[in-house]
């Protein structure tokens, strides 16, 4: 893609400001014209949604250019392209953003029925991150997005408020996961084309060859016949997978995890996945224990993540949210500016703040591993 204007947009912090009475953090009155969104008491400047906007842009894009980038293929017009919905990629974008911008609105408004309060200390962290964000961007995308350090500042405190209404509503989360449901397996495999094993190979005469003493011997050996094909697609993969084969979702063939789930550790076994290719696998671990364990975190914060979106949902309905949608509009995405990520600096807030949902979970999903085990 042709990048005539590349603009940097620094990563965001974690640690991310209720602003509820008209002014901005040096007290000075806001003009109407910049209010992009109001809910009762809380309200949005148009640079505290560009703020958001722009990484989400940033982090999206970059994330995509690595994903075509493994498959060597261009990334092109990517804002421009149109999903199957008929969207195009710039559309599912800001309608995501502007979901998020509302449920930041709607939590920020239900702070005070958790007597939730921004501290001094964080107060300084947001003003400190604030002044890294402003320094770190490029002064045109900043007067382009109307972007202030007042702006960055509200942003980040409403995010913060936000994470911290979101783990009150999750604290009673169902935290206990069954075996059936994380126990993870991890395999090696490889495809190799038919031609390349041998056109007399068949299913009993490969899974002969490789029980046995001689099964390590027989894999590795075909392991190197399929990187030194032509014809082969081999490429030598690691890949974790509920034990139960039927539980989940994979991007492995059903024929695949039905071998697996028949091995033992340190066994082999080879299935055919369609006429032209061969699937040699290696059960590493009937129970990969840190596969496991975050298959367990996934879980539980997967159940936070829907119990927050359910209750964030009702507040939304009920709720008086108002959208300029001329400002919204004029935050447009498009492939002619590329906004790009910094990686984070010494001034960022990384991580989850403390009292945050995703910690509140982690700490606990940790303490039942070994037990459930």
């Amino acid at each position: 893609m042709c990048r005539r204007n590349k603009i940097a947009a620094c990563l965001i912090a974690s640690a991310l400001a209720l602003q509820t009475v008209p002014a901005y953090a040096g007290n000075a009155p806001i003009p109407l014209s910049t209010i992009l969104m109001t809910n009762e008491d809380t309200y949005m400047t148009k640079g505290a949604a560009a703020t958001y906007l722009r990484y989400m842009q940033a982090e999206t894009y970059e994330r995509y250019t690595m994903y075509y980038n493994i498959y060597e293929r261009d990334i092109g017009q990517f804002w421009s392209a149109k999903n199957s919905d008929g969207k195009t990629n710039s559309q599912l974008l800001k309608d995501t953003v502007k979901d998020d911008l509302k449920i930041i609105a709607a939590s920020n408004d239900h702070a005070k029925d958790y007597g939730i309060t921004v501290s001094e200390s964080e107060k300084k962290d947001i003003a400190k991150n604030a002044k890294l964000f402003i320094e770190q961007t490029d002064e045109g995308a900043l007067k382009d997005n109307e972007i202030t350090k007042e702006d960055v500042e509200q942003f980040f405190t409403m995010e913060l408020i936000r994470e911290k209404v979101k783990a009150q509503v999750v604290k009673d989360t169902d935290r206990k996961v069954s075996t059936k449901e994380k126990q993870q397996c991890s395999i090696s495999y490889f495809t190799i084309s038919s031609s390349a094993v041998g056109k007399d190979e068949t299913d009993e005469s490969l899974n002969k060859a490789l029980s046995g003493e001689s099964a390590k011997n027989f894999y590795e050996k075909t392991l190197k016949k399929a990187e030194n094909s032509q014809e082969s697609t081999a490429t030598f993969s690691y890949y974790s997978f509920v034990s139960d084969y039927t539980s989940g979702n994979t991007s492995l063939p059903l024929a695949v995890m039905k071998a697996a789930a028949k091995l033992k550790d340190g066994e082999y076994a080879a299935v055919k996945t369609d006429n032209s290719t061969w699937c040699f696998i290696r059960m590493d671990k009937t129970y990969d224990r840190e596969a496991t364990n975050n298959k367990e975190k996934e879980i539980v914060l997967q159940r936070a993540d829907e119990v927050f979106e359910n209750q964030a949902e009702e507040w939304i309905k009920n709720a008086g949210i108002r959208f300029n949608d001329q400002l919204w509009h004029e935050l447009g995405v498009n492939d002619t500016v590329v906004y790009q990520p910094y990686e984070e600096g010494e001034g960022d807030l990384s991580g989850q703040t403390e009292g945050s949902a995703e910690n509140a979970t982690e700490n606990t999903t940790e303490n039942t591993t070994e037990t459930e085990r």
